[in-house]
C-alpha cells in the first residue's frame, strides 16, 4: 500500500519529463539495500531465530512508516525524501525476504516443503495484490494519509501474529571432521563463505542465480513502467494503476498455486525456461495494444509465469543447499536477484521521461527472450529427474 502511493504521489508532483526519473529512483533505493546488507544478515539469520528477524523487523518499518506520516502532515515530503523513505522501508523488507523461505524447513515437515514454498509465495503475492489494488483505492477515496496509517497498522498486525507463531529451528550439524581432499576442501571453504564462495560447490544453483539476476534486469522495471503506463499513456489514474498492479500479484498467486501440479518428469529448467518464454511473450500485448484490460490480462499471465518459477527454484534450492548455509543462501539469493535492480530502474525510469513507456514493454520482451536459450543449457546440470 505504502510502495504504490508514494509512487503515484511521485508521478502526480512532479513534472512529466522529470517523474521516470524520479520513479526510477525510487525503485533504485528500495532495491539497494537487500544488495548492500546480504553479509550481515546472513550472518544474522544463521545466529537469530527467524521469529525474532521477522517481528523486529515489522515493528521498524511500522516506526518508519509512522514517520513518513509525521513528516507528510507536516507538509514536508519532498521527492527526494519519498525516495528515501523508500528506501528505508526496503532496508526493513531486506531483512524478511530472507528469512521467509529460511524459515520454510523450521514449520513444517520435510515432504511438504515444495507445497509450504507454494503457500508461502502464494500468500505474499496476495498481500501485494490487495495492498496494490486497496492501497489505490484508498489514494483515490481519502488520499494518501488513509494508506499511510492503514500501512502502519498492518506492519504491526504482522509482527503480533508472527510473535505467536511457533518455529522449530533445524538441527544444527554435528561438528565434521576435518576434509579431506579437494572436493571436500572445496565444500568446506563454500560451508564457511557468506560470499559468493557459498555457492562454489553448488554450481547449478549458482548459474540459475545469475540468470535470474541477468531476467530480473528486464523483468522488474514493470513497476516503474507501469504507473508511466498508466499515467501517459491511458491517461488514466491510480485506480488503474492499482488494479493493474492487481492483475499481476493475482498472477503470481495462481502461479505459485498452480506449480505443484507441473509433473515432477519435467525438469526444473524446463519449466523456468517454458514460463520465461510465456513472460516474454505476455510483454508484447501492451507494446501493441495499448488498453487497460489489454494489459491487465498481460500482466495476469506474466504473473502466472514468475510464479511458477519462483516456487520451482525455491523449493530446488531448498533440496540442494544444506540447512546450515541457508541464512546465509538466502540473504545471498536475494542479494544476487536483486544485483541488477538499480541499474534496471534507472536505465528504465530515464528512458521512461525520453521515449513511449509501449516501447519500454517491448524492450523488457526482447531481453527475457534473448536469456531463455542461455537458462536451457543448464539443463545437464539438473540432477536426476522423477519418470
Amino acid at each position: 500500500m505504502c510502495q504504490i502511493a508514494l509512487v503515484w504521489w511521485l508521478v502526480k508532483s512532479t513534472a512529466e519529463g522529470e517523474s521516470g526519473t524520479y520513479v526510477g529512483a525510487f525503485m533504485l533505493l528500495s532495491a539497494l539495500p537487500s544488495i548492500l546488507l546480504f553479509k550481515p544478515i546472513g550472518r544474522l539469520l544463521e545466529r537469530t531465530s527467524s521469529k525474532l528477524v521477522l517481528v523486529y523487523a515489522a515493528l521498524a518499518a511500522a516506526l518508519v512508516i509512522a514517520a513518513l506520516g509525521g513528516v507528510l502532515h507536516f507538509g514536508l515530503l519532498t521527492p527526494v525524501l519519498a525516495c528515501v523513505f523508500g528506501f528505508l522501508t526496503a532496508t526493513c523488507q531486506s531483512f524478511v525476504d530472507p528469512t521467509l523461505p529460511k524459515s520454510v524447513p523450521e514449520l513444517v515437515l520435510p515432504e511438504e516443503v515444495e507445497e509450504a514454498v507454494a503457500y508461502e509465495t502464494s500468500t505474499q503475492s496476495l498481500a501485494n495484490a490487495g495492498g496494490a489494488v486497496f492501497g489505490a483505492m484508498l489514494v483515490g477515496a481519502v488520499g494518501f494519509p488513509g494508506a499511510i496509517g492503514l500501512n502502519v497498522l498492518g506492519y504491526a498486525f504482522a509482527a503480533l501474529m508472527t510473535s505467536r507463531a511457533t518455529f522449530t529451528p533445524t538441527v544444527a550439524e554435528a561438528p565434521r571432521a576435518e576434509p579431506e581432499g579437494a572436493a571436500a576442501k572445496a565444500a568446506d571453504a563454500a560451508a564457511r563463505s557468506s560470499g559468493l564462495g557459498l555457492l562454489k560447490d553448488l554450481p547449478l544453483v549458482r548459474k540459475l542465480l545469475y540468470s535470474a539476476a541477468a531476467i530480473n534486469f528486464f523483468a522488474a522495471p514493470t513497476f516503474v513502467i507501469l504507473p508511466l503506463y498508466v499515467n501517459n499513456i491511458l491517461k488514466s489514474d491510480a485506480t488503474t494503476l492499482g488494479a493493474l498492479e492487481g492483475a499481476l500479484w493475482l498472477g503470481l498467486l495462481a502461479g505459485a498455486f498452480a506449480s505443484r501440479l507441473v509433473p515432477a518428469r519435467f525438469g526444473v529448467v524446463d519449466v523456468v525456461a517454458a514460463m520465461l518464454t510465456m513472460f516474454a511473450a505476455s510483454l508484447v500485448i501492451p507494446g501493441v495494444v495499448h488498453v487497460s484490460y489489454a494489459y491487465g490480462v498481460a500482466l495476469a499471465l506474466a504473473g502466472v509465469a514468475v510464479g511458477v518459477s519462483n516456487v520451482k527454484l525455491v523449493a530446488l534450492f531448498q533440496k540442494l543447499v544444506p540447512d546450515e548455509r541457508k541464512g546465509r543462501f538466502f540473504a545471498l539469493m536475494q542479494a544476487m536477484i536483486s544485483a541488477s535492480f538499480p541499474l534496471a530502474m534507472l536505465v528504465f525510469g530515464v528512458a521512461g521521461d525520453h521515449v513511449p513507456a509501449w516501447s519500454l514493454c517491448l524492450a523488457q520482451a526482447a531481453g527475457v527472450f534473448a536469456i531463455v536459450p542461455w537458462l536451457l543449457l543448464l539443463r545437464r546440470l539438473e540432477p536426476h529427474r522423477s519418470p
